[in-house]
């Protein structure tokens, strides 16, 4: 095995980036953030929830100087978000469609060290990777479909 790889081929391994990001997804190194609404806002809910005088609810008024706290764990083991077994670590969710998570968060402040750390993941990850996980791929794969020679 190549002990050096570059940028672009750390990016371009599928395998690689799906266990960076399922690891990521499940564990965040952060696991809530806090904000406060600079202005006051109609927040819109992806599922209406029932309110306190029982009515359905598809968004919610938060007023300037509110302070929010934002679950990244929590939202990123949704399973409305990341399916039924989102409590599960399966890295091949990631291979077989892309998904969203907020470990990074998002937006005009979301993380600036998003692709560093997929970098320094994959650099650190490269020797272990063979080492201690190739087994467990070789058992879980999905039959011949990954060569996992040319994807690891």
């Amino acid at each position: 095995m190549e002990s050096d790889k570059s940028y672009d081929e750390l990016m371009s391994l599928p395998l690689m980036d799906a266990v960076c990001r399922e690891t990521l997804r499940l564990h965040p190194p952060i696991t809530f953030v806090t904000r406060v609404a600079t202005k006051d806002y109609i927040l819109p809910l992806s599922v209406p929830i029932e309110g306190l005088d029982n009515r359905n609810m598809k968004s919610i008024f938060v007023p300037a100087g509110t302070k929010l706290f934002v679950s990244i764990r929590d939202i990123n083991r949704d399973p409305t978000l990341s399916g039924p077994d989102s409590f599960e670590w399966k890295p091949e969710r990631w291979i077989s469609r892309k998904l969203r998570q907020m470990t990074f968060l998002g937006g005009a402040r979301a993380c600036i060290g998003f692709k560093f750390s997929e970098l320094e993941i994959g650099c650190i990850g490269q020797v272990n990777f063979q080492a201690s996980l190739l087994p467990f791929w070789k058992r879980y794969c999905l039959g011949d479909e990954w060569n996992i020679n040319t994807h690891c």
